[in-house]
């Protein structure tokens, strides 16, 4: 089965890339896998969400936003991986390039993965918010911070109570609110809302 390096895009089979010597392990990946999916979801997504809503004049609106694309995700993975915008402008984009002619706009995660590869200066963007993200918000408004927070404690929580089942008590509540409060807290170098 054929790979893609996280490390440096190399398209390979086998368990080692051939090109730069990194393994292919089945946790290290899922862990990838995991963080790239919520950079993309919350650096990414919600944060172009919380750049329009904060100067929204007409109060916050709060969204439900479908599962990122698998080829966003994949370049989250590369960019937290350590991929470096040169090597993205360069010769990911090539590779950008091709996947965004492939692309049917059929959905909207299709479109959403059309224009962050098909745009030079959307593929930047995206590149400085996955970065962001993973130094932790931390060059990002207070304002923004919060919407986005408010968002990870909505989604964390609900992931959470979905495992306790249909006889939830307070302290389940309790407990879930402080499970999601503890995974921002792991992601954000901010102090979280709840305490």
């Amino acid at each position: 089965m054929y790979t893609i390096c996280y490390k440096c895009a190399e398209v390979f089979d086998g368990d080692r890339c051939p090109n730069c010597g990194a393994e292919t392990m089945t946790k290290t990946m899922d862990e990838l896998n995991k963080n790239a999916y919520m950079a993309v979801r919350y650096g990414y997504q919600y944060r172009k969400i919380a750049k329009e809503q904060v100067s929204n004049e007409n109060g916050l609106l709060h969204y439900c936003l479908s599962d990122p694309s698998q080829i966003l995700e994949w370049l989250a993975g590369a960019i937290l991986s350590g991929i470096t915008w040169d090597i993205i402008k360069k010769g990911v984009k090539k590779l950008c390039n091709l996947i965004a002619s492939q692309i049917k706009l059929e959905d909207a995660r299709e479109k959403e993965a059309y224009e962050v590869l098909s745009d030079e200066k959307n593929l930047q963007e995206f590149y400085e918010y996955i970065i962001e993200y993973q130094e932790g918000f931390i060059n990002i408004s207070e304002k923004e911070y919060k919407y986005i927070e408010e968002e990870m404690m909505a989604d964390f929580f609900a992931e959470e109570m979905s495992k306790v089942g249909i006889s939830r008590t307070v302290e389940h509540y309790k407990e879930a609110t402080l499970k999601a409060s503890q995974k921002i807290q792991k992601i954000s170098r901010r102090q979280t809302i709840i305490k």
